[in-house]
């Protein structure tokens, strides 16, 4: 592990785009301005192919912290670890994906809203994995109440699908109004408008499965929570052919 001092600089970073189907790939030169504050950095090298990593003091804090919620999650196999490694890795994928279009979004909750209630209301096999497949791919609200049969603890549970799909389609709505803050600068109205249709038909979900003690798909309502309420505020906003042909894509390789 090498020892380094970071100074105040500015750095030209080249982003590079991976060859997509069809376009054979586009190469993004991006120049960005960055400004750091001095810092003691470090050169780790990875085997087995000796991988240079520059990491900071932060970065180091973050893997120990990690690895901690780890072994607590293994050791213990607590609700609790299992919803924060949940929230993690949520968190990880929306910031990670984009699927580049409104209508690539609007295609995919429609796909997946078909698809939950297949394998919800049609087969038992996306239950019986939720419940029987013992790792952190869904929360657990726990009811504190134990089953009379096996004895464990009757958890309700939100898969991890039911997130990061939606969550994915909030993130490009805040995108799209990032675009539009040139001129209404601060203010994030369809971001707001889908997180509380979001909230809503999550809400909708739990009353649900209670009212009808039953399994429920989520994106049953989550998914025409997420489509109709950017539609209809659209809609009325004036502004709906512009949201139907918003596409980071073009806003890429124009840059």
């Amino acid at each position: 592990m090498q020892e380094s001092d970071g100074e105040d600089s500015d750095e030209e970073v080249n982003v590079f785009e991976t060859d997509g189907p069809g376009d054979g790939g586009n190469r993004v030169n991006a120049q960005l301005e960055q400004k750091s504050e001095e810092k003691t950095q470090y050169n780790v090298l990875v085997p087995p192919s000796d991988l240079e990593v520059l990491v900071c003091g932060l970065d180091i804090a973050g893997y120990l912290f990690g690895m901690g919620i780890a072994f607590w999650y293994l050791s213990t196999g607590s609700w609790a670890a299992n919803n924060f490694l949940g929230v993690l890795f949520s968190l990880q994928a929306i910031r990670s994906i984009s699927i580049g279009s409104y209508q690539n979004g609007a295609i995919l909750l429609t796909g997946l809203f078909l698809y939950d209630i297949f394998w919800v209301f049609g087969t038992d096999v996306m239950v019986t994995v939720a419940k029987k497949f013992d790792a952190p791919i869904k929360l657990l609200f726990p009811w504190w109440v134990q089953d009379s049969e096996s004895g464990k603890w009757k958890n309700s549970m939100l898969g991890l699908g039911d997130i990061v799909i939606p969550g994915i389609f909030i993130a490009l709505m805040l995108r799209f109004d990032l675009k539009r803050a040139g001129a209404k600068e601060g203010r994030y109205p369809y971001f707001l408008v889908v997180m509380t249709a979001y909230a809503i038909g999550l809400c909708l979900t739990i009353f649900i499965m209670y009212t009808f003690n039953a399994a429920q798909p989520a994106l049953l309502y989550l998914s025409p929570a997420c489509i109709g309420s950017t539609m209809l505020f659209a809609a009325i906003s004036g502004e709906f052919s512009e949201l139907w042909n918003y596409n980071e894509d073009e806003k890429i390789k124009s840059s």
